[in-house]
């Protein structure tokens, strides 16, 4: 069995991708006699606009926070984050901090731990949440 697991770019329509997808998967089952069973789940690329105002309340949370000034930044994460509507990936690393996120040895450090704590429960208390 074989998953693999897409970036959707902006811009690029899903059927354009499927399509192309699935031509190159008939192009090599027929040269090498192999079948594949698909089961497909594409869905639009997570986006959000960087001068949106909600994202800016993040931004100033964040900067206020840890006294950087950080601009929203594309990632090529959110997993879960795209099935909820208007969600937005925030968090836990942090800027100059090595990415070990999906790694054998995934670990924060505690300092950014109790900073993602911080930021979250400023996130939690600017929204009414």
């Amino acid at each position: 069995m074989f998953m693999f697991n897409f970036r959707v770019p902006k811009g690029v329509a899903l059927s354009k991708i499927e399509s192309e997808i699935k031509s190159r998967l008939a192009d090599f089952s027929s040269a090498h006699g192999v079948h594949f069973t698909e089961k497909w789940y594409l869905s639009e690329p997570l986006y959000n606009d960087p001068n949106d105002p909600f994202i800016q309340r993040l931004l100033d949370i964040y900067n206020g926070i840890t006294g950087e000034h950080q601009l929203a930044q594309s990632i090529g994460g959110g997993t879960n984050a795209r099935r909820l509507p208007n969600a937005v990936v925030f968090g836990p690393t942090m800027a100059g901090d090595e990415y070990l996120g999906h790694q054998p040895n995934e670990h924060i450090k505690l300092t950014t731990l109790e900073q993602n704590i911080e930021i979250l429960t400023h996130t939690l208390v600017e929204f009414g949440l």
